[in-house]
């Protein structure tokens, strides 16, 4: 008599069943009616992605001279650089962790759209010019959007 193989541990995944496509599933035979729906969705994240990246078109080093020109104090500048260091070595471990346990897609395009997103808020914050009427509100809103860009 052979003896019984031994049991393996269940994958912490589950599988989707056939009929549901999983984000990273090639493309083969029928397109799932859901498909355009995401094109539109992955098209639309990339194009404000590529359009912030070229509507600011520098890099940040350069804009810290626009940004002491628009009223933020340097002292500003540099607690934003070292909450976003900061954040950022957390969260190359936390996004390393999410890329194995999410599709790579997902993990790249949430990262992308956050990005984009504290970046404008830096902008929209320098142009109302909440630094010149309230410094330490201005000081918070901007080491914040900078602390959480540091994640993405």
């Amino acid at each position: 008599e052979k003896p019984s193989a031994p049991r393996t541990a269940r994958p912490a995944v589950r599988h989707l069943q056939a009929d549901k496509m999983a984000l990273s599933t090639p493309l083969t035979g029928d397109v799932d009616p859901r498909m355009p729906k995401w094109q539109r969705t992955v098209f639309f994240i990339t194009f404000v992605n590529y359009a912030m990246a070229h509507f600011s078109r520098k890099c940040y080093t350069n804009v810290k001279t626009d940004l002491v020109k628009g009223g933020v104090d340097k002292g500003i500048l540099s607690t934003m650089d070292s909450a976003f260091m900061l954040t950022y070595a957390i969260g190359s471990f936390i996004s390393g962790r999410l890329g194995d346990m999410f599709p790579q897609n997902v993990v790249i395009g949430v990262g992308l759209l956050g990005s984009t997103l504290c970046l404008g808020l830096i902008t929209v914050f320098e142009l109302s010019g909440i630094v010149k009427s309230n410094y330490g509100f201005g000081f918070f809103l901007f080491v914040f959007a900078q602390l959480t860009h540091g994640f993405f």
